[in-house]
């Protein structure tokens, strides 16, 4: 088991960070990593962080120690500062998992590691500590405000619970006429230090308010897109100012999942927005800005999104998405994977701790994955296997025993063939995967049913279904499905993965 200790103060808090510690606290509630919390002031130069306090803040940073030996910062800042880094962080870690990352800022810190962290937004679960520890009394009182329906919808702020990741997800669906969907917001360029960084909000500005009118222009009511209300806005375009209501947390990504197509814009400092990582969470077609950075996973344009750079751009993106339900489709059906694999608070920290240990060669925590675990597959391990010499075919480990598991993908819609994936893997990756599919085992806890019986009883996930033992042994699977598997796949014993 991997062991972290995650450094933290007054800062801690920033909403960017909680994807980061929610991530570590679901696999402390799987019983992949050991955790313990540690308030302190980790910078080793006080003087170094006075120096910077006036212009830039560490709050964005999370230090975590790996197994007593690997000191890494996650960094969730959007831009990058090159002296700040090179002054502060630098000095403090041995690998830097940057949400800003570009190849040449990697060349730039070298000798030190420093790797892409994925696609950043804020979200968490009821899982996460840290929501929970205040640094002040205001601190506190906010917390229960947003904890309460009744005093959050009078203050006019969105509740906790709808920041918890089930809120985000989605499953690919699609139908004939897509919703396109772009709610944003302007900055007051005022707000700006310098004269450059106030053109590039004046630019900023311009450009979001000239995709709106150019999809309302061209789809009409088809289209839900606006700015949110505040008070540059309304001064700015007020007519294309929504109400409030429509924005809030809970009633966006109501939003989100009903619209089909979703538009994402670069961020300040030509951040990717934290709008991209919500849409790929549910599972959109997604057209987008030019990205300026880097995300691990070969997340590109034309797979996972289409990229435009103008309204016109935009415009004929969204069509080409609109009328091709087969290229739609197959769109959300990457960013499901995707999400899985990369986004989900659990699984970017897993991938973290996986390059971690690689690294630095760190005693067993989590082997190096070549085949990327998907959450919602479903796993049985067979007999051990004697194989001599053999390599495990996930982390490519010798191993003197192995284990055979068969995996089953459904298709999410039921349209086209079982795929069944036999794989010889050592007994550590075998209890990782038993580990992560526990995700979706507690129905009590989580509040799921049985897809078909609709019994609130303990529930195994195939993929986008989730039967309980009873329906498995009876071999349900195949009346939610409009044909007939291969029947071996389907002769269910006690499942050895779920207890």
């Amino acid at each position: 088991m991997t062991h972290c200790t995650l450094f933290y103060n007054s800062g801690t808090t920033v909403r960017g960070l909680r994807q980061i510690l929610t991530g570590f606290f679901e696999l402390q509630r799987h019983g992949i990593v050991k955790l313990d919390l540690v308030r302190r002031n980790w910078i080793s130069n006080r003087s170094t962080e006075s120096t910077w306090n006036s212009e830039r803040s560490t709050s964005y940073l999370l230090k975590v120690i790996v197994n007593h030996k690997a000191s890494v910062i996650y960094d969730v800042s959007d831009g990058i500062e090159l002296e700040f880094i090179k002054a502060v962080v630098i000095p403090n870690c041995d690998i830097l998992f940057k949400r800003s990352y570009t190849r040449g800022l990697a060349a730039a810190l070298e000798p030190k590691i420093v790797l892409p962290l994925g696609l950043n937004y804020e979200v968490t679960s009821r899982h996460n500590r840290m929501d929970k520890i205040f640094n002040s009394v205001g601190a506190a009182i906010k917390y229960y405000v947003k904890s309460s329906k009744l005093l959050s919808d009078v203050f006019g702020v969105d509740r906790n619970k709808s920041f918890e990741m089930e809120n985000f997800e989605y499953f690919p669906v699609t139908t004939h006429s897509a919703k396109i969907l772009f709610l944003t917001r302007l900055w007051d360029p005022r707000s700006a230090k310098n004269a450059d960084r106030r053109n590039a909000i004046e630019q900023l500005n311009d450009s979001r308010i000239s995709y709106i009118e150019a999809g309302k222009k061209e789809f009409k009511g088809r289209f839900v897109g606006g700015l949110v209300a505040d008070r540059f806005s309304l001064s700015r375009s007020p007519h294309l100012v929504v109400p409030r209501w429509l924005t809030s947390k809970e009633s966006f990504l109501k939003l989100v999942k009903e619209s089909e197509i979703c538009i994402a814009t670069t961020g300040l400092n030509n951040s990717i927005g934290w709008k991209l990582g919500e849409y790929v969470a549910a599972t959109r077609a997604i057209v987008s800005e030019r990205l300026h950075y880097s995300v691990p996973g070969g997340f590109c344009n034309g797979q996972n999104y289409l990229e435009f750079n103008s309204a016109e751009q935009m415009i004929k993106a969204i069509y080409a998405l609109n009328e091709n339900v087969d290229q739609r489709m197959a769109m959300m059906r990457n960013n499901y994977v995707y999400y899985n694999s990369y986004v989900r608070p659990e699984r970017l920290i897993l991938n973290s701790l996986i390059a971690v240990t690689s690294e630095h060669k760190l005693a067993p925590a989590a082997h190096a994955h070549t085949k990327p675990y998907i959450r919602g597959r479903s796993s049985r391990v067979g007999e051990a296997i004697s194989s001599r010499g053999a390599n495990c075919e996930s982390c490519s480990q010798g191993m003197n025993q192995l284990n055979s598991i068969t995996e089953v993908w459904v298709s999410l819609r039921g349209e086209h063939d079982i795929v069944v994936e036999r794989s010889v893997v050592c007994h550590e990756c075998y209890k990782l995967k038993h580990s992560l599919h526990k995700i979706y085992h507690s129905s009590q806890q989580n509040r799921l049913k049985c897809d078909f019986c609709a019994r609130p009883t303990q529930l195994y996930a195939i993929n986008a279904m989730l039967l309980c033992l009873r329906c498995l042994e009876q071999d349900r699977i195949k009346e939610l499905l409009p044909f007939q598997g291969d029947s071996r796949v389907f002769q269910w014993r006690q499942p050895s993965f779920g207890s």
